[in-house]
């Protein structure tokens, strides 16, 4: 998924982000009529004291007029151990918000895939399949990459 990483700013979105699959992330939802915030919230891990203490998902998205109806969406690609660490220590410690999330995975067959239905025990419908969602949107929405 990020073969090709690209991160900055993005014109059409007035934002910075780490590449080009965040950047089609943040497209998509608006194509969907989301609102949404881009890395807008940091969980901090107050009991480690070593290692990863905060994770930042990647974008918070809601319905138009229900922010109560939020959504955490984070891309991942491969997923290195620091990623493996934060991500089970947000399903420990804040286990309400782990509920909302949503993880952007190559495919169901991915190694990020695997790791979310095995060990972080999300539900397939918590996966959105990018390399699926690429094919079918990059010529629907403008500025796609």
């Amino acid at each position: 998924m990020y073969r090709h990483i690209k991160s900055g700013k993005r014109e059409d979105l007035g934002i910075y982000v780490r590449s080009k699959v965040e950047a089609n992330i943040a497209r998509y939802l608006s194509f969907l009529g989301l609102e949404w915030e881009y890395e807008p919230e940091t969980f901090e891990f107050e009991q480690i004291k070593r290692g990863s203490r905060f994770y930042t998902p990647d974008f918070k998205a809601w319905p138009p007029d229900h922010p109560e109806d939020y959504r955490w969406i984070e891309a991942k690609g491969r997923l290195d151990q620091p990623s493996r660490t934060k991500l089970k220590r947000f399903r420990r410690y804040y286990p309400e918000e782990f509920q909302r999330l949503f993880l952007v995975v190559p495919s169901y067959r991915s190694e990020a895939a695997r790791f979310a239905v095995e060990e972080l025990e999300l539900p397939l419908s918590r996966l959105i399949l990018y390399d699926q969602l690429a094919r079918r949107l990059k010529g629907v929405i403008p500025e796609w990459e």
